[in-house]
């Protein structure tokens, strides 16, 4: 799997100050999560939404990181970067609905599920529609893989803690 370590350059970037909600759902789209074998899982319990993640920050450039040095972050690894250093990094714990907010406004949201011991990752989708539980619809690689999927779906929980980029 040498190419999943591998950076992808995205044709559809978005920049600080520059950001709108129609280039954010561009730069997921571009990934095609949903179909895209990049973002397979590698086994029942072994999905790549660190992966998707790390391709969509790196289109929005607000890197959520896939290497630490050297050292290839697992999808573990990569929640825990978010929690612990993502906040240094300029990542700033939300609610759901500010998240999503956030995600209109053009700005990456990131999903996880709040119990900490479980490992998923999901991208908010900057669309003014809800699901049918009244939350926003996610792109992930995760529980569930799709461009459009119910945040529970995705994640497998319903309670998230979100993070955004401003």
């Amino acid at each position: 799997h040498r190419a999943l370590g591998t950076a992808v350059q995205a044709p559809v970037q978005s920049r600080e100050g520059r950001r709108s909600a129609e280039v954010y759902q561009l730069g997921i789209n571009q990934f095609a999560v949903g179909t895209n074998p990049r973002y397979e899982a590698d086994g029942p319990d072994k999905p790549r939404g660190h992966i998707f993640v790390w391709d969509v920050s790196r289109a929005m450039n607000c890197e959520i990181p896939h290497f630490v040095g050297a050292k290839e972050l697992s999808l573990g690894q990569t929640v825990d970067w978010l929690r612990h250093e993502g906040p240094m990094r300029g990542w700033i714990r939300a609610t759901l609905e500010d998240a999503h907010q956030q995600a209109l406004a053009g700005q990456l949201a990131i999903a996880l599920p709040r119990d900490i011991k479980l490992k998923q990752l999901a991208v908010i989708l900057p669309e003014e529609e809800l699901a049918e539980d009244g939350k926003p619809f996610v792109a992930a690689a995760a529980k569930q893989r799709g461009n459009r999927l119910p945040l529970a779906e995705a994640l497998g929980v319903h309670a998230a803690d979100c993070f955004v980029h401003l």
